[in-house]
């Protein structure tokens, strides 16, 4: 999260109204927005910074779910709720690797920009 300094994102952040990110099975989490490289959900608890969670973001609509890994990169209190956090979350490579996210699902979330 960019706190007055400069801008380290290298790619522009969407909003995806009524997405929803579920990290465990019973954690089910509104999504803020989401880009290329990650993606920002409000959470009900705080998570580790560095810590690798799986995610299985869903949208409204016929658009099918997506599976993705990645690594918390922050977690800040919510300005709305006290009891919610803010949740930003990088992706982890898209590539033909073991413990990576398949090149194919950076495609679907490109076509979410259009």
């Amino acid at each position: 999260m960019n706190k007055g300094g400069p801008e380290k994102r290298l790619f522009a952040r969407y909003p995806v109204k009524g997405a929803t990110l579920q990290y465990q099975k019973d954690r089910t989490c509104l999504v803020v927005n989401i880009s290329r490289g990650g993606i920002c959900f409000l959470s009900q608890e705080s998570l580790k910074v560095s810590s690798l969670i799986t995610m299985k973001i869903s949208f409204p609509g016929p658009l099918p779910s997506l599976t993705l890994k990645g690594q918390v990169c922050w977690c800040l209190p919510g300005l709305a709720h006290s009891d919610e956090y803010q949740v930003g979350v990088r992706f982890l490579p898209f590539e033909n690797k073991k413990g990576s996210n398949p090149p194919r699902l950076l495609e679907r979330i490109i076509k979410l920009e259009t």
